[in-house]
């Protein structure tokens, strides 16, 4: 199955010049969207469940990137705040992503780094989509008149921040930062019901596809 990683920043490698210590804050927490969108609304569904370590390897990636760039790479705990309800989308986007990116400019600056990348959970609705907008790692299972298609999405913001004066030094457009089609099955309702190998499935290529979008975007 072929991974479509998308950066929407600007085009061109990250620069890196001048700037000798980096941390990382992500703000994606371990929260996994399933949607399962059907032939008509009485078909849908929809759940959100904690998988303990999801982000783990996110960071481990991010780190990895930025060891090879600069002298100092510092891993942020930066605590995330619930964002309110969305008029937009009837979901949350997980954080409030302004507080989020204050604090980790913050503590940046406090622990004397030059500049930080930050991610945290972004929000999408492609044109003529008939679900929810996609948000942070999702698994979605479009379905129609028996015909379905599964996916995994990692819809999240980056941005790298200069630390020392706030400024934006580079950053992602909205929109899924990787998409990556998986091999569809029956939907279950709850991920606890979810056996073990597809749990490996979705998981994996989740991981998979947030990891090779962070490489292409954070390079």
């Amino acid at each position: 199955m072929a991974i479509l990683a998308v950066s929407c920043g600007p085009a061109g490698s990250v620069d890196y010049s001048g700037i000798r210590s980096v941390s990382f804050a992500n703000g994606m927490e371990d929260k996994l969207n399933r949607n399962r969108v059907g032939t008509t609304i009485f078909n849908n569904r929809s759940e959100s469940v904690i998988v303990p370590g999801l982000s783990r390897e996110v960071t481990s990636t991010a780190i990895g990137v930025l060891k090879g760039k600069v002298d100092r790479v510092v891993n942020l705990d930066v605590p995330t705040s619930p964002a309110k309800f969305s008029l937009l989308t009837g979901r949350s986007p997980t954080i409030d992503a302004v507080q989020f990116r204050n604090k980790a400019i913050a503590a940046a600056k406090a622990g004397g780094v030059d500049a930080v990348w930050i991610v945290f959970p972004g929000q999408y609705s492609a044109y003529g989509s008939r679900g929810p907008a996609t948000i942070g790692y999702e698994h979605r299972q479009d379905s129609f008149l028996g015909i379905t298609n599964d996916t995994v999405h990692f819809t999240a913001v980056a941005e790298f921040i200069d630390a020392r004066s706030g400024t934006t030094l580079r950053t992602s457009a909205t929109g899924p930062l990787g998409i990556k089609q998986i091999e569809s099955e029956d939907w279950r309702k709850n991920w606890s019901e979810t056996g073990a190998a597809r749990k490996k499935v979705v998981i994996d290529g989740i991981t998979e596809t947030s990891n090779a979008a962070l490489r292409l975007i954070m390079n």
